[in-house]
């Protein structure tokens, strides 16, 4: 699953509030945890340096493999270096300075678009730990089943499956959910099931992102994946990836899709 988180800092306190999310996930699955600041100031890197290296210390003393980490660059140079399997970039929901604009901004766009790896937006709720888990789908294609699985097993969370679909459809509700557990038995790799409750679940909604958000209000992490290869990374039903994290209270991780 992961094997190494990158938290991108700005020094900001919502990019701090991402801090307990991605503590959870890296001593969840063993996982190193850098915390990286970006800033092509000599002067601004060691005030990062200042402000980091005790949060980096109290991360340690929790048994994370936690480290510091100051990129002379900006934020594309912080993403550039997650582009292994494992890999997973952590941002807060909004930012200043080098990250200004997360989630509504450009800033956000570029990390999406140019990550090659799977990105956790943090939630603007406090967070309190990881058990309900909520992963939304399409009814064809690829989606990130087996990570979902993966981590609702590591995390000894619940698990949903949702499918959002519009009035005008003609399948009715049931049958509908009959192919969200088709597709997903279809997905799942042998074992990756096995270990958590699973539900599934669809609702229909005038607009996918706002049943999405609808579906996701109470859970803890809300999964998604995404298309990098579109110029405009929208989801196949349409729906921009900034407007989910945007509007969704909770975390949001988003999974690149061929």
């Amino acid at each position: 699953m992961f094997s190494h988180l990158r938290l991108l800092t700005d020094l900001s306190e919502r990019a701090h509030a991402a801090l307990p999310i991605a503590r959870a996930l890296a001593l969840a699955c063993d996982a190193d945890l850098s915390l990286t600041y970006a800033s092509r100031s000599p002067e601004e890197r060691a005030e990062a340096a200042r402000v980091l290296a005790p949060i980096v210390e109290g991360l340690r003393e929790d048994g994370v493999h936690a480290r510091l980490e100051l990129v002379e660059g900006d934020v594309d140079d912080a993403v550039a270096r997650s582009t292994g399997a494992g890999s997973l970039l952590i941002v807060g929901h909004t930012g200043a300075g080098a990250l200004e604009g997360l989630v509504l901004g450009s800033n956000t766009r570029r990390v999406i678009r140019q990550a090659r790896c799977p990105v956790l937006v943090a939630g603007r709720q406090a967070f309190v730990g990881l058990r309900a888990l909520c992963c939304a789908l399409e009814l064809h294609g690829p989606g990130p089943v087996n990570l979902a699985a993966a981590l609702a097993r590591a995390v000894e969370a619940n698990l949903r499956f949702v499918h959002v679909y519009s009035p005008e459809t003609e399948r009715s509700a049931d049958e509908l959910l009959t192919a969200l557990e088709g597709h997903v038995g279809e997905l799942l790799e042998p074992g990756a099931g096995g270990g958590q409750r699973v539900r599934f679940e669809v609702g229909v909604a005038e607009s996918a992102v706002a049943g999405v958000v609808e579906a996701s209000r109470g859970v803890d992490l809300l999964i998604v994946g995404h298309n990098t290869a579109s110029a405009i990374v929208r989801f196949a039903w349409g729906s921009s990836a900034e407007s989910i994290a945007e509007h969704a209270d909770c975390p949001v991780l988003l999974v690149p899709e061929p």
